[in-house]
């Protein structure tokens, strides 16, 4: 793998975690919407580790399936950030190449961290 030119993260606080779909589609059910994220944050983190297994065989496809997967997981649940650096990862791995993907897996998990951490503060204040 190389060193990479790889772009500029997108970064807008209310992208951490985007509520407002959730709460309109759940009709402010906050109890089925805090389930709802636990169990995303849970799914994504086991294709995070499907794309670190991927990198680590050097398996481009298992990476962009992995990607896709967070992808869409993340933006199900308003998540724009991990879906946006998913998504940059995804488009590397679909054009065959490494460079960047290294960096991009690095600030997916940080944008994980921030994920479960806003999780985390909203499951909280469910009663």
């Amino acid at each position: 793998m190389r060193a990479s030119n790889a772009k500029i993260f997108r970064v807008n606080a209310n992208d951490v975690l985007n509520l407002g779909r959730l709460e309109e589609a759940y009709d402010d059910d906050r109890a089925a919407i805090a389930s709802l994220l636990t169990l995303a944050c849970s799914t994504e983190l086991r294709y995070i580790t499907a794309l670190r297994e991927g990198m680590r065989d050097n398996d481009l496809r298992a990476v962009s399936r992995a990607a896709h997967s967070i992808k869409g997981s993340a933006s199900n649940i308003g998540a724009l950030q991990v879906s946006r650096v998913a998504a940059d990862i995804e488009d590397r791995a679909k054009l065959e190449r490494w460079d960047g993907i290294v960096e991009f897996f690095e600030e997916l998990e940080r944008r994980y961290a921030e994920l479960t951490s806003r999780v985390a503060e909203y499951t909280a204040t469910v009663v």
